[in-house]
């Protein structure tokens, strides 16, 4: 019998592979997404989809990988580093399970420089979207 992943192995599975179809299939309906740099959380399915589908597109080809990550039950810390030119970005993903679909997502980046070029390239990315 082949074991179903979990929604956290199906999130590092689209990350690592920039395949976001199976995006909507493991975020519940009432995620909440927070970013780094915007003041108010991202609310609803259809946002935190559009938010995490850039992400996936400003982070691929940097070398992303998690360096270390804590599982505890429905929460999971996660570091993770990637390359943008000479600037290693590392950052913090706190994800909150439920029913094995993520309810929150939160982002945490350093340094100064990272959040600066992963912003612009979610920026561009999101007006895309639009």
């Amino acid at each position: 019998m082949v074991r179903k992943l979990s929604s956290l192995e199906e999130w590092e599975n689209i990350i690592l592979t920039s395949n976001t179809d199976k995006l909507e299939s493991i975020l519940d309906k009432d995620v909440i997404f927070y970013s780094p740099v915007v003041f108010t959380p991202q609310k609803g399915k259809d946002i935190v989809i559009q938010y995490l589908s850039s992400a996936v597109k400003v982070f691929q080809n940097k070398g992303f990988r998690y360096t270390n990550i804590i599982k505890s039950n429905n929460f999971t810390c996660a570091e993770f580093e990637a390359m943008f030119g000479d600037i290693l970005v590392n950052g913090i993903d706190i994800i909150k399970t439920k029913n094995n679909l993520i309810i929150e997502f939160k982002v945490f980046l350093r340094p100064l420089k990272g959040i600066e070029i992963v912003w612009k390239g979610m920026r561009e990315s999101l007006k895309k979207m639009n």
